[in-house]
């Protein structure tokens, strides 16, 4: 079932998307772009980062499942990415290090 899009949140999103692009349009794409503006966006709304919340909070007009779908195909890329240019998923986290102490 797809829901409507709400034009207020719509127009938080389209000012948010020109300052997005112009700090991320030479490493991302177009398209992750503007799903990144949906995710900050519904993160405010939904206050959680259960991805089902966060794909119904998204302010589009495709399914939720759609949203799903979308969020955990970039997540999951962007999680391949951070690994291999080892990321902070190798480093000891502060937190980490005061537990073993």
């Amino acid at each position: 079932m797809k829901k409507a899009t709400n034009s207020k949140n719509r127009g938080k999103i389209s000012k948010l998307f020109p300052i997005m692009q112009e700090h991320l349009g030479q490493s991302m794409n177009l398209a992750r772009i503007k799903l990144m503006a949906l995710l900050l966006d519904a993160l405010v709304k939904a206050q959680t980062v259960s991805l089902v919340r966060l794909a119904n909070a998204m302010d589009t007009a495709a399914d939720k499942e759609s949203n799903m779908r979308r969020l955990q195909r970039f997540l999951a890329r962007k999680s391949c990415v951070l690994s291999s240019q080892g990321s902070a998923h190798n480093q000891p986290t502060a937190l980490a290090s005061r537990r073993r102490g």
